[in-house]
């Protein structure tokens, strides 16, 4: 705090020094005497170019707090650039009184023009002191950039009214106004100094040092008679005007930087908290993953635990079955099992999808065809196309979405007589049958229409189909993804009757190994799901 106190009664100290010097050059007869008799007969540029270096430095002023309100939207920066507007006009008018002396371009004379910068004084100072003690650093106005020619332009205006209307022609008001330009001297000297020993704020103090120069030098901007002492005074308002310059300039740029710095700082604590939140939440997901991954993984237990075994054997057939899921949860199903001690019941089916619904939806179809509804089981023997209409019938009657639908295949197999009773539900693809001489044919399946919610516009007609079988001849039940030509598995129907025919002989374990062999020569993963059984008379 002492260090505080002691660098800013330095600085007022230099400011004290300075004024003394100037009042020093001023009263100097012999730096008098001297410049006028080497310069005399350049005074007039001399003071033209002290005047031009004035109008630049306000002018570097002017464009960089406009530019700085552009980026920080700060009220300060606003009116600073309003004050300076104002002073630039000062300037102007006092060229247009210098060069018109010597060269007339303008009917202004020395009498309105002095006016109109009193005027302009006036102006300046009130908007200085509005910034001291009116407005505040915090405040940001939302004034769009594109209404600040008005602004400046408007405050122009109100101006030249003032002055035509109180200003023009009146002596008396002249001297109101010096009156008033003084108070408001005192107060903004006052005001900026007080304000500058509490923050010490380099701006403040600038503002402070130019105000005061100004103050002195007003003799001199009334009198421009007197070269020597208009150059004194238009050199040091130079001085005061570019230390003010310099303190913009690296006032902006270091609130341009503290802003990047802020900005970054926020950023990177934004980050920080998006990376805990991401961590979080991975966390989350990866635990919510490995709960659903677990449930899959029991679900696709349960549906494996409702297929019947690889491998079965009734008195009169026997079967060889695979389902091979291209996800964990199959949408292709298939049952075998018996009806009675003369009757084998058996079904396959294709759901649309696959994934948990379709998985889901198989576990309804087993619960339905395997219920012990009375209804249900009358219609297991030898009426399959009757469990296909009440099946159709009760999926109309269930909540399942309009896109889902079944494509299925279920028949019965009396061992006692050696018929085979089979109504097709929609499933695209024909059985091959291959008798126990060879001869190869396929059981009709496009009468039947898919298990759809198309039950309000729509009632199919299911019919059963007998085919009488004998002792050797197998059966290959299957759904479409066995042959899809995308699963990039080298099958097709002919190679079916290749391998049926081929392995006549063999057990059926070996058509399913042949089968399975051509599946496992694929190199891309399955898209569509596979299932088949086969079926043997013995």
């Amino acid at each position: 705090m002492d260090r505080d106190r002691k660098d800013k009664a330095l600085s007022l100290a230099i400011m004290a020094v300075v004024v003394l010097l100037y009042f020093a050059f001023r009263s100097s007869l012999l730096y008098r005497d001297m410049f006028l008799d080497r310069f005399a007969h350049m005074a007039v540029n001399i003071s033209l170019l002290l005047q031009l270096l004035v109008l630049v430095t306000a002018v570097g002023m002017f464009f960089i707090n406009a530019y700085g309100y552009t980026i920080f939207k700060e009220s300060r920066n606003l009116l600073i650039s309003l004050a300076i507007f104002l002073y630039i006009i000062t300037v102007v008018i006092g060229l247009v009184v210098t060069v018109n002396e010597h060269i007339y371009i303008t009917d202004l004379d020395k009498q309105s023009a002095r006016e109109m910068i009193l005027l302009l004084n006036i102006t300046i100072l009130s908007i200085l002191l509005i910034k001291l003690f009116v407005i505040r650093q915090d405040y940001f106005p939302k004034l769009p950039l594109r209404m600040l020619p008005l602004l400046f332009g408007g405050v122009l205006v109100v101006v030249l009214v003032v002055y035509s209307r109180f200003y023009l022609g009146s002596g008396f008001s002249e001297h109101l106004g010096l009156i008033l330009l003084y108070l408001l001297i005192f107060a903004t000297v006052i005001g900026y100094g007080y304000k500058y020993l509490i923050d010490g704020d380099l701006i403040t103090k600038n503002i402070l040092f130019v105000v005061i120069i100004h103050a002195l030098s007003l003799s001199a901007t009334a009198d421009l008679q007197d070269f020597y002492c208009n150059t004194v005074s238009l050199t040091f308002r130079v001085i005061s005007l570019f230390l003010l310059l310099n303190v913009f300039y690296r006032q902006l740029f270091t609130s341009y930087l503290q802003e990047v710095e802020e900005l970054n700082r926020q950023r990177e604590i934004y980050t920080q908290s998006l990376k805990e939140v991401v961590e979080e939440k991975t966390q989350d997901l990866l635990e919510y993953n490995r709960i659903l991954e677990g449930e899959i993984d029991s679900a696709k237990r349960l549906q494996q635990s409702l297929l019947p075994p690889g491998e079965v054997v009734f008195s009169g057939a026997s079967f060889v079955s695979r389902n091979i899921p291209c996800e964990r949860l199959s949408g292709d199903f298939y049952d075998i099992y018996a009806i009675d001690k003369n009757k084998v019941g058996m079904y396959i089916l294709d759901v649309s999808g696959h994934g948990i619904n379709a998985a889901l939806m198989n576990i309804y179809s087993y619960q339905y065809i395997r219920s012990t509804s009375p209804l249900v089981k009358r219609f297991l023997g030898d009426k399959p196309h009757k469990n296909l209409a009440y099946l159709y019938e009760e999926f109309n009657k269930m909540n399942f979405p309009d896109e889902m639908h079944i494509v299925m295949l279920i028949a019965s197999y009396d061992m006692s007589i050696g018929t085979l009773t089979y109504s097709s539900g929609g499933l695209n693809t024909r059985p091959l049958l291959v008798r126990s001489n060879g001869e190869i044919r396929y059981l009709n399946t496009e009468s039947g229409f898919p298990i759809t919610k198309l039950g309000d516009f729509y009632t199919p007609r299911y019919k059963s189909v007998h085919v009488q079988l004998f002792k050797g001849d197998r059966i290959l039940f299957y759904t479409d993804g066995l042959l899809d030509e995308r699963q990039g598995i080298d099958l097709r129907v002919e190679d079916l009757e290749l391998i049926l025919l081929s392995t006549l002989n063999q057990p059926l374990s070996a058509v399913d190994q042949a089968i399975c062999a051509h599946i496992s020569s694929r190199k891309e993963p399955l898209i569509d799901d596979i299932s088949y059984f086969l079926m043997q008379v013995t």
